[in-house]
């Protein structure tokens, strides 16, 4: 679950964390080209650290899926950020378990 947010360097929450941290607008108030601002915000985004709380809570059981809520830590620099996450764990007929990630609501 985290591999597929962390993947996606434009996510909400990601976008979310560089547009509130102090290191990265003290980055960017040096900068003074467009491409240079950019660039700084990249890669914040890419050295984003996300992590899953050690507490999952399974809302709902069936034959082979679990529904389930847990919580989202992202930090950039100075800044740590939490949401809330809705993900569906299925295990299919061959063993395979995949995990899909309910849209972020701001």
């Amino acid at each position: 679950m985290l591999k597929s947010i962390a993947d996606d360097r434009n996510n909400r929450l990601v976008n979310f964390a560089v547009d509130n941290s102090d290191a990265v607008a003290a980055l960017l108030s040096h900068a003074k080209a467009d491409a240079e601002k950019a660039a700084i915000k990249d890669k914040a985004k890419q050295d984003a650290v996300y992590s899953l709380d050690d507490t999952i809570v399974v809302n709902s059981k069936s034959k082979g899926v679990a529904l389930c809520t847990g919580l989202l830590s992202l930090r950039i620099g100075d800044t740590t950020v939490q949401k809330e996450v809705d993900f569906r764990v299925e295990q299919a007929a061959d063993g395979k378990t995949s995990v899909s990630v309910k849209p972020f609501q701001f």
